[in-house]
């Protein structure tokens, strides 16, 4: 082989060697892509985000942010990562409300006003921006352990944050729960209850970090239906004006009671709804028992009334007055008689030497009989020329056990004086 020869391919092998240098060097010093891109913060118009940095030397970090997951160019913001050393950025180019997003970071050596030729992407991440704030909270439904929530869906949000704690309550100690649509069913609640409710609209991406509404509507009237009412009383009688007071405790939530008044076979002639923790029951007979319901009542939205349980039956009746008690002197003994309560299964005289107080049981008699002869009074006979009071309270007693009085008002008497 010539000297020439010699010479050119001796060129040519350094030639080859110095491009599978420089092509080696081009693979060596090939930025890394970053992992692990997620979203950390958002507002309605903006995102942060983290990533795992890259362990090589003067890299540069980029994103790149579109609304499709194919980065068409006339889609795409693309941009370089101020803080990207540090594993963080954020993007403030008034993004949509309620909106997702696809996002990638990249890694290069090269740094400038374009993007790089070389740039490494990282896998794709769906972040999302917050929806804004809903409107108004209705309560669409209650049970004694539960309230229904509704409200108006917000663009862009496809879950809302829901907070429930009693009113005078903590926050802090609030029960959240995430609901998916517009309506939300609040569980596990204490009966006779009034809450607090906050709601928040929300976007959630697809790896499951929510972005959350700025502002929240909050609603501190919300009610479990009020508990069983208890302590129902005849507290009077008023044969002038045929009118019964009942009372009853006041539960916590209720802002109306209804009632329902029965007569003693079972056939209802009375029912209204009060403000009050009282009713009087007007136009009713001295000579029968009647039986009364309570419970209490709440308004949901459209102004449609919910109730609670009823209490337990009240029966209630006159005790036989002066126009039907007599008592009359016979012997050694005071005779005396009263007329029928309808309903009644027995009765209960009582006496006593002062009209208003200090009544002894004589004796309790069944419905069949009404009259008694009174020979003693706290057990001892009577004194001649002393003045006895006399009572007579009627007596029902329902197959349940319950036992029923009627109205011990000391108005209802009768009196003589034994001779």
């Amino acid at each position: 082989m010539g000297t020439a020869k010699k010479r050119n391919a001796y060129l040519l092998i350094i030639a080859a060697f110095f491009l599978a240098f420089a092509a080696g060097r081009v693979r060596v010093r090939a930025a890394a892509a970053p992992a692990n891109v997620k979203q950390t913060e958002a507002d309605s118009s903006g995102i942060q985000f983290s990533f795992d940095t890259v362990l090589q030397k003067n890299i540069k970090y980029y994103y790149r942010i579109s609304d499709t997951d194919e980065f068409a160019a006339d889609r795409t913001l693309i941009d370089r990562i101020g803080s990207g050393s540090q594993g963080k950025g954020t993007i403030r180019n008034n993004l949509k409300a309620g909106s997702s997003y696809y996002l990638q970071v990249g890694t290069s050596f090269s740094a400038g006003t374009s993007v790089p030729e070389d740039i490494s992407w990282s896998e794709t991440a769906e972040v999302v921006t917050a929806p804004e704030t809903l409107k108004e909270i209705s309560q669409t439904n209650a049970s004694a352990s539960s309230v229904t929530l509704e409200w108006e869906a917000v663009d862009g949000a496809n879950c809302y944050g829901v907070s429930c704690y009693p009113v005078g309550g903590k926050e802090k100690d609030a029960a959240d729960s995430l609901a998916e649509t517009n309506k939300a069913v609040v569980r596990d609640l204490q009966t006779d209850t009034a809450y607090n409710v906050s709601i928040r609209a929300g976007r959630r991406s697809a790896s499951g970090f929510i972005a959350y509404s700025a502002g929240k509507k909050s609603s501190h009237n919300v009610k479990t239906l009020p508990g069983k009412v208890t302590g129902l009383e005849n507290t009077s009688f008023g044969t002038n004006n045929k009118s019964a007071r009942i009372e009853w405790e006041k539960t916590e939530v209720a802002e109306q009671y209804e009632y329902i008044v029965s007569d003693n076979k079972g056939k209802k002639i009375r029912t209204d709804t009060v403000s009050a923790w009282y009713v009087n029951v007007e136009k009713l007979s001295d000579n029968r028992f009647y039986l009364v319901k309570v419970r209490g009542c709440i308004t949901l939205s459209g102004n449609r009334k919910k109730t609670g349980a009823w209490s337990d039956p009240l029966y209630f009746a006159a005790s036989p007055g002066k126009e039907s008690l007599r008592a009359e002197n016979a012997g050694n003994a005071i005779e005396v008689s009263w007329g029928k309560v309808a309903g009644a299964t027995g009765y209960t005289v009582y006496i006593s030497e002062k009209r208003n107080s200090d009544y002894r049981k004589a004796s309790t008699v069944n419905a069949a009989k009404r009259n008694l002869k009174i020979k003693k009074f706290n057990k001892k006979k009577l004194v001649k020329g002393k003045t006895y009071y006399i009572r007579v309270v009627a007596v029902k007693q329902t197959k349940s056990g319950g036992v029923f009085t009627s109205s011990d008002n000391p108005a209802y008497c009768a009196w003589l004086r034994k001779e």
